[in-house]
């Protein structure tokens, strides 16, 4: 009888153990896979998004002679812009893209528009809304959570 207890508590204590060693492997490989997206992926898909905008801002070089884009920011207060840029180079428009992420209190959007967007924006071309101003003119200054 108690040899019979013995082989069972060593059975189960193997079968535990193999459902410890199984965990192990399957949670080491989604560290794996992990860090292969990290690593490996990520950084390939940031390239191909790089080069992607690089061949759209060649290709507006190419037929306008400018680089058109549209910059759109919101600050801590509500406030939001939006301006429109053309740029001569890549080399300007990464550097004017650097600035503008550098000076954000907010969230912002620095992308690329056509010349036809630009046209339109430059009718206008800064465009300023205090939401939060809004807010008060209409009445509704208690609704407010920043």
């Amino acid at each position: 009888m108690k040899n019979n207890l013995s082989t069972k508590k060593n059975a189960f204590k193997q079968e535990y153990l193999l459902d410890k060693k199984k965990e192990l492997v399957f949670e080491l490989m989604n560290r794996q896979k992990y860090l292969f997206q990290q690593k490996v992926i990520l950084p390939m898909e940031k390239e191909i998004t790089k080069i992607d905008l690089e061949i759209k801002m060649y290709q507006s070089l190419q037929d306008y002679g400018w680089i058109y884009v549209s910059a759109w920011s919101r600050d801590c207060d509500m406030c939001e812009s939006t301006r429109v840029y053309k740029f001569q180079s890549i080399k300007a428009y990464y550097k004017a893209e650097r600035r503008f992420y550098e000076g954000l209190e907010g969230t912002g959007c620095f992308s690329l528009c056509s010349k036809s967007q630009y046209d339109d924006e430059m009718r206008e071309p800064t465009r300023t809304r205090d939401r939060i101003m809004e807010a008060y003119e209409n009445g509704n200054g208690w609704s407010i959570y920043v």
